[in-house]
């Protein structure tokens, strides 16, 4: 009798033990599931946050504070095309005319097909597609209008990204559209002697050259990158080396800024009848000016 007591009591104390320990391991995975969730939703914040703080900051990259005055100036011109007036006008139905469209609508159409041509023609994605597609970018623009000014289209463009969200009919100059937005970062690629040698110098993303802004805003040529220049003067090298100038002296207060001002406006020679000078402006300031 004294014996199945026992053996009653070990069973019991197994049991509450089994119990205890399983519990235990219970509450342990719970806790260890919230706290992944937890991590990963904080992760999520913290990459969206920087990714926040990063955009914020793009603009002011690689350039240098200098006055009150010149901080007004940088929010009044941009060195992007300003394409809003191109998302907001109804598309024709025709893209010939679209294509030949006058005023402002045609200015921004023929500066940004010659920006496409001088950015991506010479890219794999864009060339293989241009040898069916002759006048592949006048169809990318077209199908921009198009695409933003659909019925069921509820885009703001209060951002530039917001290009990425547009919906495309053509699954091809989708894809042209996406790689072009994605821009590609230079790859290497190690020698027969171990050292890294420069495979494919990649590509910038067009979002770096364009704007959405609902105040009419002018190209502000001594903020514009190199491949916008081009698309712009008859001679984009002579604009570069003289905006570089130009800087130097600045820097060296061996000029005033009215007199750099006037120096470079200059070179108000647009590339072709399609530029209206209203569209560009030339004033200077110690702001390095972009070097790509």
């Amino acid at each position: 009798m004294n014996i199945l007591i026992l053996v009653f009591t070990m069973l019991s104390l197994l049991t509450i033990m089994t119990y205890t320990r399983l519990q235990t391991f219970l509450d342990s995975e719970g806790m260890h599931i919230e706290y992944e969730g937890y991590m990963a939703g904080t992760e999520r914040q913290n990459i969206d946050s920087l990714e926040d703080r990063k955009y914020r900051n793009a603009r002011l990259k690689g350039q240098a504070k200098n006055s009150s005055e010149e901080a007004a100036d940088e929010e009044t011109a941009f060195g992007q095309l300003n394409i809003l007036p191109l998302l907001k006008k109804p598309a024709s139905s025709d893209q010939a005319d679209f294509s030949m469209s006058s005023g402002r609508i045609g200015e921004i159409a023929g500066i940004l097909e010659r920006l496409i041509t001088i950015l991506y023609s010479k890219q794999n994605f864009y060339a293989e597609v241009a040898k069916e597609h002759p006048n592949l970018s006048q169809e990318l623009i077209y199908a921009i209008a198009q695409a933003a000014n659909k019925p069921l289209c509820d885009l703001k463009f209060t951002h530039i990204r917001d290009l990425a969200n547009l919906d495309f009919g053509d699954a091809t100059l989708r894809e042209v559209f996406y790689h072009m937005l994605s821009g590609a970062k230079p790859t290497y690629r190690a020698d027969e002697t171990g050292k890294q040698r420069l495979a494919s110098p990649g590509y910038p993303s067009l979002l770096d050259y364009l704007s959405v802004k609902t105040t009419p805003t002018p190209i502000r040529v001594w903020l514009a990158r190199k491949a916008l220049i081009q698309a712009i003067f008859r001679d984009p090298q002579e604009v570069l080396d003289r905006r570089s100038e130009l800087y130097k002296y600045l820097k060296d207060e061996a000029i005033t800024p009215k007199g750099a001002d006037e120096d470079f406006k200059r070179f108000s020679d647009p590339v072709s009848t399609d530029v209206d000078l209203t569209m560009l402006d030339f004033k200077t300031s110690k702001t390095r000016p972009p070097n790509d």
